[in-house]
């Protein structure tokens, strides 16, 4: 479940719907295409910020986030 103070953006991706984050814990919520949800630890805002303006969010979430930032699947 995504925390009420965060709000999600839709992101330019085929494989990511929607990201948001939190920036007192440092927490990046990730929305996948196909229905899952994950939050990733201690994930600064720079990087969020990235994401947001890339042109592919999915590759540079692969490249930055993915194997780099401890996560946690928040839909099962």
């Amino acid at each position: 479940m995504i925390p009420e103070n965060i709000s999600m953006e839709v992101v330019a991706s085929s494989g990511i719907a929607k990201i948001g984050h939190d920036m007192v814990t440092n927490e990046l919520y990730v929305e996948f295409s196909k229905g899952a949800l994950y939050k990733y630890s201690q994930v600064p805002r720079t990087v969020y910020n990235e994401l947001i303006q890339a042109s592919s969010t999915g590759k540079l979430f692969y490249s930055k986030v993915s194997k780099k930032y401890k996560f946690k699947r928040l839909d099962e």
